[in-house]
């Protein structure tokens, strides 16, 4: 080896300083042809992607969220609250919160070149009148398209576009979380509660316990027809008296949008309701769900690994050999994601589907808003339920008021290399909806596809003024 050095006649350190610059150069060379980085400039794909904000822990249940910085319009920046979108208290001071810069992108410009862009994957793109600015959005129209919204989906050529599993998972946002109770609100305003004079459902440290009941049937199966049911009721806070609540429709409420003005929400009936679920004794596990005008079960025999979807009463569809996950509910708690989102019902255990997706019928029929879309019944089955969340679709809303309206009032039709784009956060989203010069992004301008959130910063005050400290936990990969 001192040979080699005499040899070359190299130093430590110009051995260090050629090794910075190979570095150097390496990196350079990687992100200009493969990666490059991106911070998040709004909050137009909040919750999924986050400009600049605060985050906010409720002080009566809890719940965390992050709402986007500014003042609060008729409140002096100091008075300024938070309402939270989980119990609805008001008492949420943002005036001493820190901001928090927006999510850093670690985007591919390779991805797209190997593959076209997917359906509801996101993009990094540049707008063709504003070449010179990067902005991020879900990809929702796909070339050669005939796109519009209706009733907050999408649909191209006549036909709704439905999200898979994975796909509901990334743009899901919270409804409800079971965990965050607030303090300040009586027992009686819980948001799930049993509907038998006589219910044996009980709150159960953060989630609920239902005992099993005994079998004499058979089958093993209880006696009776009846179903033990636990049933979600949405509410709003009222301002008086304090702690009322008024039973109320979902709406496409998000938290991070209270520092700009929103036009009145819309009402939402594509839900999910997801839990972690242990089964004991025997019986059968009934699952609900109503979008307002169609209403569905599902019946789990876990023992018998029976699964049937009924919808109006009738039976659309079962499964006799139902997937290992289905028994599993009786040896260990097992993710359940019960959902409506795009008119399809879709039942998984621990992400695994149990039936095939159900595509609902389209109906001419009204839809009657309801504040108790969801249900977990038993019919005799020892229930554990924990970490229990009704989460809700990205509704995306017809903006009064505007001059564009892009595929809203009438179908779009995209050419053959062209892409309509939209963002997660819908009431304060502009994207192709509204861009004056159109709608269609062509592919020359995708940019690339983000991979991951990297080193997210929040600002603090170490003394010597404002200081941005890096948030490890916060890295993660972008569905």
């Amino acid at each position: 080896m001192s040979h080699f050095r005499l040899a070359r006649g190299l130093t430590p350190l110009r051995q260090l300083l050629e090794f910075v610059i190979c570095l150097v150069l390496t990196v350079t060379l990687f992100r200009t042809w493969h990666l490059e980085n991106f911070v998040v400039p709004s909050g137009s794909m909040a919750p999924t992607l986050l400009g600049i904000h605060r985050d906010v822990a409720c002080r009566d249940c809890g719940f965390a969220f992050p709402c986007g910085s500014g003042a609060v319009d008729g409140f002096p920046a100091a008075e300024a609250r938070a309402v939270c979108p989980n119990c609805g208290s008001t008492e949420n001071p943002l005036g001493a919160l820190p901001d928090v810069a927006g999510a850093r992108l670690l985007v591919s410009k390779q991805a797209f070149r190997v593959r076209a862009p997917r359906r509801w994957e996101i993009a990094v793109f540049r707008r063709p009148d504003v070449e010179s600015k990067v902005f991020v959005k879900r990809i929702a129209g796909l070339p050669g398209e005939s796109i519009q919204i209706r009733d907050g989906d999408v649909f191209a050529q006549g036909v709704i576009q439905r999200k898979s599993l994975a796909e509901q998972r990334a743009v899901a946002m919270v409804v409800h979380d079971s965990a965050c109770v607030p303090d300040s609100l009586a027992a009686s305003a819980e948001r799930w509660h049993g509907d038998a004079a006589r219910t044996l459902w009980q709150r159960d440290a953060g989630g609920y316990f239902h005992p099993a009941e005994s079998a004499t049937a058979a089958d093993d199966q209880p006696t009776g027809p009846d179903v033990d049911w636990l049933t979600y009721r949405h509410w709003r806070r009222q301002p008086a008296p304090p702690g009322g609540v008024t039973e109320a429709s979902v709406e496409d409420d998000c938290g991070y949008n209270q520092t700009r003005p929103v036009e009145e929400p819309a009402q939402i009936a594509d839900l999910m309701l997801a839990c972690r679920l242990r089964a004991f004794g025997r019986g059968e596990l009934w699952l609900f769900a109503t979008d307002g005008r169609d209403q569905f079960i599902a019946k789990i025999d876990p023992h018998g690994r029976r699964v049937r979807l009924e919808a109006n009463g009738h039976e659309v569809a079962a499964s006799t050999h139902a997937p290992a996950s289905a028994r599993a509910l009786l040896s260990q708690a097992t993710q359940v994601e019960f959902s409506l989102f795009d008119r399809q019902v879709l039942l998984a255990f621990d992400g695994e589907l149990v039936l095939a997706p159900y595509e609902i019928p389209a109906s001419v029929l009204p839809r009657t808003p309801t504040s108790r879309p969801l249900g977990v019944g038993s019919r005799g089955l020892g229930v554990e339920l924990t970490e229990l969340r009704v989460l809700r679709d990205i509704h995306y809303t017809h903006p009064r008021g505007l001059a564009s309206r892009w595929a809203l009032e009438s179908p779009y039709q995209l050419g053959a290399d062209e892409y309509f784009l939209l963002g997660d956060n819908s009431p304060l989203s502009d994207d192709s909806r509204f861009w004056p010069s159109g709608p269609a992004i062509p592919a020359r301008l995708l940019v690339g596809k983000p991979l991951v959130v990297h080193l997210p910063s929040q600002q603090a005050d170490l003394g010597w003024g404002p200081f941005n400290i890096p948030q490890f936990s916060a890295i993660r990969y972008i569905r």
